[in-house]
């Protein structure tokens, strides 16, 4: 039961989250993403264009 809960409340979650990037101006959903370039920590630079056609999951988080 618990877990059903969490995962509509995430589905709820992500629902409103992008119904309000697109009311603030931001990208539709479905939208590709603007390509960039980061360096992983060898140096080795990846651009997300290299991973076109496959999923990527992305995780930013800070540490402060």
């Amino acid at each position: 039961m618990h877990r059903m809960a969490s995962t509509c409340a995430a589905v709820a979650l992500s629902a409103t989250l992008a119904t309000n990037a697109v009311a603030a101006g931001g990208p539709a959903p479905g939208t590709p993403a603007i390509d960039f370039t980061l360096s992983d920590v060898a140096g080795i630079d990846h651009s997300l264009s290299d991973f076109r056609g496959k999923v990527v999951m992305l995780n930013f988080w800070a540490s402060w």
